[in-house]
């Protein structure tokens, strides 16, 4: 699991003061890039210099308990699995209090950046995602 501290920002609000549905799926990928990013693997490599990708295919998000700007948030990443060319990762938001706020499911998949097809799971990958479960990473 890797843990990622963050805080409710204005701009995560929308006009009723209600956590905007799309901002958590941007706490998901924050908490993504910081996992990458301790593992010592460069996203913008990935991006600009790697033959694949990893386009998200399904996202799934529940709001369990409202929260309001100022609150601090503990988002915890684990992996949920490592398919052939897939890859499944679960998320947990929690308060300050250690209550769950919000949980949620993203699902990539690897793609030839030169045909968009999907390829199998890079090595270099899913060594990475594996240790994801293997430790308790925090990041402030």
């Amino acid at each position: 699991m890797f843990q990622h501290h963050t805080n409710v920002r204005m701009y995560h609000m929308d006009a009723a003061q209600s956590f905007f549905y799309a901002n958590l799926y941007i706490l998901f990928h924050d908490t993504l890039e910081a996992f990458l990013k301790s593992e010592g693997f460069r996203i913008e490599e990935m991006l600009h210099s790697k033959a694949y990708a990893l386009p998200v295919v399904h996202a799934e998000g529940d709001f369990l308990i409202p929260v309001k700007t100022g609150d601090k948030l503990l988002i915890e990443m684990s992996l949920g699995r490592i398919g052939e060319s897939s890859l499944t990762l679960l998320f947990h938001v929690l308060s300050a209090e250690g209550m769950m706020v919000a949980r949620g499911k993203i699902i990539h998949v690897t793609v030839s950046k030169a045909t968009n097809g999907k390829i199998k799971f890079p090595q270099e990958l899913r060594e990475i995602f594996n240790r994801l479960n293997e430790k308790t990473a925090v990041l402030n």
